[in-house]
């Protein structure tokens, strides 16, 4: 809190700290909202200037400061997959080598498999997705997850719930249950 309250005050040195200290939490935003780590950098440092050039931008007591640079930076995130141009670019899925024991039908199947599951987390509301994605990839609790989304672990169980619903009971998934 003290940090904070340095930060906002203009001084450069609590906000290297700061920003640092939650490095993490942003390029895992991204992450789950963007699918690639690719812009996680530009994204921290564009994070890194906006507290920068108005060090109030974070209002002390008026919630964590984790939630509302979670806000911050899926606001962001949700503006670049907004704008066609850079949905485009956002498309691929990883960097990872493919398995030399698998043949290249499998290899492919394995890819339009991850494609597809990737549309369907997409798809699925803003809040629903965050908390199958934090839940599932990021292997987050509940309670973990609560707080980073601001809402009650009650809350949290029922998004997962009906987002694991939607992915099972979408159509599109149903000719890649055999892979």
């Amino acid at each position: 809190m003290q940090l904070l309250s340095v930060a906002s005050q203009g001084d450069d040195r609590a906000l290297d700290t700061l920003m640092c200290r939650y490095r993490g939490l942003i390029y895992r935003v991204v992450k789950t909202y963007l699918g690639t780590l690719t812009d996680a950098e530009d994204m921290y440092q564009e994070i890194y200037l906006l507290l920068h050039q108005n060090p109030q931008a974070y209002k002390l007591g008026s919630a964590k400061f984790s939630s509302w640079l979670h806000r911050v930076t899926a606001n962001k995130c949700l503006d670049i997959l907004k704008s066609v141009k850079s949905s485009q670019k956002h498309q691929e899925l990883s960097d990872a080598i493919p398995d030399q024991n698998k043949t290249a039908e499998d290899q492919i199947q394995s890819s339009q498999l991850q494609e597809k599951l990737l549309d369907l987390l997409k798809s699925l509301p803003e809040q629903q997705r965050a908390a199958v994605s934090y839940f599932y990839c990021d292997g987050m609790d509940v309670n973990e997850i609560a707080k980073r989304l601001d809402v009650t672990d009650l809350a949290v169980r029922s998004l997962i719930k009906r987002g694991k619903e939607k992915l099972r009971n979408s159509s599109e998934i149903e000719t890649y249950r055999t892979v």
